[in-house]
């Protein structure tokens, strides 16, 4: 019966552990002030007034396992937990309210993470160089504003009211991509989360090779007293057209982004005007 109250860090834009732990402290305050305000729902209320459960959670935490090494991370993510149950106890008492039953987690992360150039949660590269799909409903103004400016844009072959725009990625700091990386290196880094940092479940996708899968009833014995959930996704080509994540080589890349113009937004306008509404009264911005 509780509601989501969570928060978004992203651990790579932080050169210092001190300036991250300053980046803690706002989140915190953000999430905990959300569990002050009531619903419609009394029993709701009454879960959210006694747990006060929210959820820190991180994106990029891959790339930041590959710049900063193991060690370095459980020491950015113990001083982090430790920030967060700092400053919960000093604002709990300040407001009156119960201190949080739980306040970290790991996310999968979707929208927010790609608007910065990171990965959601925990989740490893699929490829260094990848066109994202983007769908857009096929009279929106933005549709003709890609075309113009070079990207490649069809017909969802799903959706006849659908297009799809390319985008082509690069991100120069991938070092290995899911390919490269075991199920068992994945499972120690969740493993090592769940310890020293999240007190809510971590979210997670353990990708396996073929020669993997007998593996796959061992390794959850081995994890399954320091882990809170898990799952397992066989890495293999899904074959699915127009696909989120389309990999791509550098010499692809390199020829989508040579097509490219400025991205000329002035003339969009509002995908959807929204209504205000009092009673059954409703009316449209002027």
């Amino acid at each position: 019966g509780e509601l989501c109250c969570l928060g978004e860090l992203n651990p790579n834009a932080h050169e210092t552990i001190e300036d991250f732990r300053t980046t803690i402290k706002y989140a915190y305050m953000y999430c905990k002030a959300v569990t002050l305000v009531p619903t419609h729902d009394q029993a709701t209320n009454r879960i959210i007034t006694k747990n006060r459960r929210i959820g820190l959670s991180m994106m990029g935490i891959w790339k930041m396992y590959e710049r900063l090494g193991m060690q370095i991370c459980i020491d950015w993510w113990e001083a982090g937990y430790g920030e967060v149950r700092k400053w919960d106890k000093k604002y709990s008492k300040w407001l009156g309210v119960n201190e949080s039953i739980k306040v970290t987690s790991v996310k999968p992360g979707g929208t927010i993470p790609l608007l910065v150039g990171e990965e959601g949660g925990m989740k490893v590269p699929t490829a260094k160089s990848y066109f994202r799909t983007v769908r857009m409903e096929y009279k929106s103004p933005l549709v003709k504003a890609c075309q113009e400016a070079g990207y490649r844009v069809e017909k969802d072959r799903a959706s006849p009211r659908t297009m799809v725009v390319y985008f082509p990625v690069c991100d120069l700091l991938v070092q290995r991509t899911a390919e490269q990386v075991s199920m068992w290196e994945q499972l120690g880094l969740l493993a090592q989360l769940q310890a020293h940092w999240s007190d809510n479940m971590v979210s997670n996708t353990i990708t396996f090779k073929p020669e993997e899968a007998p593996q796959i009833a061992q390794a959850i014995g081995m994890f399954a007293h320091r882990i809170k959930s898990v799952s397992f996704l066989p890495l293999m080509t899904h074959g699915y057209a127009q696909a989120p994540y389309i990999p791509i080589t550098e010499q692809e890349y390199e020829a989508a982004v040579a097509k490219l113009k400025p991205l000329d937004l002035s003339s969009g306008g509002h995908e959807v005007d929204e209504k205000y509404c009092t009673g059954e009264l409703c009316m449209r911005p002027a």
